[in-house]
C-alpha cells in the first residue's frame, strides 16, 4: 500500500513538472500560433479534469478497521475485462455484433475469470478441485427453493383463483422484441392511427 501511495504521488509530481514546463515554453507572441493554440488545450484540459488523473486515497473508519484505501482513477479495469470477455466471445463466434449473444449469456458467466485469483477460488470454494462439489451444493439449494415455491403456490392455488400476473422487466425479451420488430406490426399500428380523424377541441 505504501508502494502505491508512493506512485500515486509520483504521478502528481509529473503532472506538475509538465504543467511548468508547458507554461514556460507557451509563446507569449509572435509566430507561435499553433504551439501557443496546442498548449492552451492541454493546460485547458488539465484545469477541468486534474483531479481525475490519479485514484485517490479514503481514510477508512475505525469500525471496519481502519487504515486507508486506494480508489482507481477510473473504472478502465472493468472496461478493459468487458472489452476482453468480447474479444473471447468474437474469437468462439467468428461474429463481429455480439447482440445476440451478449442477450443470451447469463450475467454470472464473466465471474468465471475470477477463477484465475487463487485467493478467489480460496474464498469460493478452497481449490479448484473442489469446484464441482461447490456447484453440487448450489443446485442442492436451487432445488429446495424450488420445492417451496411449488409448495406454496400449490397452496396459493387453492385458497385462490387468480392468476399472478407475470412481472416484466424494462427490458424486452428476445421473442419480444423480434415481434415489435416485424414490419406488420408497424404496418397494422399506422393502419389504427390512420383509420379515425382526431378531433381537438376548440
Amino acid at each position: 500500500m505504501d508502494i502505491e501511495i508512493a506512485e500515486l504521488n509520483d504521478i502528481k509530481e509529473a503532472v506538475e513538472k509538465l504543467k511548468s514546463s508547458l507554461l514556460e515554453r507557451r509563446p507569449k507572441r509572435g509566430p507561435g500560433e499553433d504551439t501557443r493554440n496546442a498548449i492552451d488545450t492541454i493546460l485547458k484540459h488539465f484545469d477541468q479534469h486534474e483531479e481525475s488523473l490519479w485514484g485517490h486515497v479514503i481514510q477508512l473508519p475505525e469500525h471496519v478497521g481502519g487504515g486507508i484505501r486506494l480508489i482507481e482513477r477510473t473504472n478502465l479495469p472493468a472496461e478493459g475485462l468487458f472489452g476482453r470477455y468480447k474479444r473471447g466471445i468474437r474469437r468462439q463466434t467468428g461474429k463481429k455484433i455480439l447482440t445476440h449473444e451478449l442477450e443470451s449469456i447469463p450475467p454470472e458467466s464473466i465471474l468465471v475469470n475470477n477463477l484465475n485469483d487463487p485467493r478467489y477460488v480460496q474464498i469460493l470454494c478452497g481449490s479448484i478441485e473442489k469446484l464441482p462439489e461447490a456447484f453440487a451444493e448450489l443446485d442442492r439449494e436451487e432445488e429446495h427453493k424450488l420445492a417451496k415455491l411449488k409448495l406454496k403456490s400449490n397452496e396459493q392455488s387453492r385458497t385462490t383463483s387468480k392468476k399472478v400476473p407475470k412481472i416484466e422487466t424494462a427490458s424486452l425479451s428476445r421473442s419480444d422484441k423480434n415481434f415489435v420488430r416485424k414490419p406488420s406490426l408497424k404496418n397494422k399500428i399506422l393502419k389504427a392511427a390512420n383509420s379515425r380523424t382526431i378531433k381537438f377541441d376548440a
